[in-house]
């Protein structure tokens, strides 16, 4: 790809992400789903919503100029996932800046590496070769075997008439051997072809520190590697995983409707094929085929809903069939489906809605969305208070001391 050509696709990949990465509206995640490994160190329960202000940091060689646009970027899905969170950006200006109650910090660092690949494909290929003896000698055989059958003859027509004469009947033999000498022989080759490829691996070490007037508060770290040196893509779930230790308040997300018989096409263009990852669940989550999330969705004008929920939610109860009280299960039963909760302003409605999302297990270290629907208040408050009632359960359980 020329370069041209790149700076174009680079434009349009930064429009895409200006127009779905936006505070308060729902978010596309720009890459599949991948379950980052990374440490934290101070206190994130100290860190209550509350106001902040965010500064973005980069060392990029692969960036020109201050990189102003894509620290925009970067910073605008960071607010989109605290403000998801209950925290509240406050303006640039000193007074205002002072007030704020956290000061948070991001900033990553992008190596590259060139090394060779070398790989060795070896193949096997086994002949069988027969080669039979001159014409020369086959047809000097052949002239051989005539003379003798017509002595064989000649000896026979005497031997009948002396039967004739003696009155006494003898049997006969005769034999014609036919030689045909040849030879076979088997062949192996073994051909060995080793290429050598150039790679390039693009490294990337980010930091997310939480501070206030006194220090710092917490600090989270992640690193991961990239064929591309394009940071937007593979920031997006460091970043969410990261943030979703920090406590929230959660605040209802506006989301788009979905129109009236365009369900199948939202569900090819955002769903099929991708994986889904939700902080608070072990694996990552599908919707099947197009059958599959057919029958799950109920309200088909809140898919855009079910999926910003499969991304971010904060309230994910387990389902044990056959009990009714928490207390009662047993801490070593296994659950096979968790339902996820939250509150989205649907469209142009000028009041949430509450949403669940149940996913089930699969057996394969995935979950698949089994349903998912628009609920009434007093359905989602008797989730909340099923999921509180699970909270304390496992508070108890797991608490050593008095």
């Amino acid at each position: 790809m020329n370069l041209l050509a790149q700076s174009f696709a680079a434009a349009i990949l930064s429009s895409f992400l200006l127009m779905t990465i936006l505070p308060g509206c729902a978010t596309f995640p720009p890459a599949t789903a991948t379950r980052p490994a990374y440490r934290t160190a101070g206190d994130a329960g100290a860190v209550a919503p509350g106001s902040y202000t965010l500064g973005v940091r980069l060392n990029d060689p692969s960036t020109s100029g201050d990189g102003a646009a894509l620290r925009a970027d970067l910073a605008a899905i960071i607010d989109d996932m605290l403000q998801r969170r209950g925290f509240t950006r406050v303006g640039t200006d000193a007074a205002t800046a002072e007030a704020a109650e956290y000061h948070i910090g991001f900033s990553y660092t992008m190596t590259t590496r060139h090394f060779d690949e070398y790989r060795s494909e070896t193949s096997e290929q086994h002949t069988t070769t027969t080669s039979w003896e001159a014409q020369e000698r086959m047809r000097k055989e052949r002239e051989r075997q005539r003379e003798e059958d017509r002595e064989r003859e000649m000896e026979r027509e005497r031997e009948r008439n002396n039967e004739r004469r003696h009155g006494r009947n003898r049997g006969d033999s005769t034999v014609i051997d036919t030689v045909i000498v040849g030879k076979t022989e088997n062949t192996k080759t073994t051909t060995t072809v080793t290429t050598n490829t150039e790679l390039t691996r693009h490294a990337f070490v980010a930091t997310l520190e939480v501070g206030d007037a006194h220090g710092a508060i917490w600090q989270a770290d992640v690193r991961w590697e990239s064929e591309s040196p394009n940071v937007l893509p593979r920031a997006f779930h460091p970043l969410k995983y990261m943030l979703a230790e920090l406590p929230a308040v959660p605040r209802p997300v506006r989301v788009d409707r979905v129109r009236e018989g365009m369900a199948e096409a939202f569900y090819r263009t955002y769903c099929a094929g991708r994986r889904f990852a939700s902080p608070a669940l072990a694996y990552e989550i599908s919707f099947g085929e197009w059958e599959q999330a057919r029958e799950a969705v109920r309200e088909p004008a809140a898919f855009q809903a079910y999926l910003d929920l499969l991304e971010y939610a904060l309230h994910v109860l387990p389902v044990f069939p056959g009990y009714t009280d928490f207390s009662d299960t047993d801490p070593a039963r296994r659950t096979e489906s968790y339902i996820l909760g939250g509150e989205y302003f649907i469209g142009d409605a000028i009041e949430a809605v509450p949403v669940l999302v149940t996913v089930t297990d699969r057996g394969a270290g995935s979950y698949r969305v089994t349903d998912a629907r628009v609920v009434t208040r007093g359905v989602y408050l008797g989730f909340l208070d099923d999921l509180e009632r699970w909270r304390e359960v496992v508070d108890a359980r797991g608490r050593i001391f008095e």
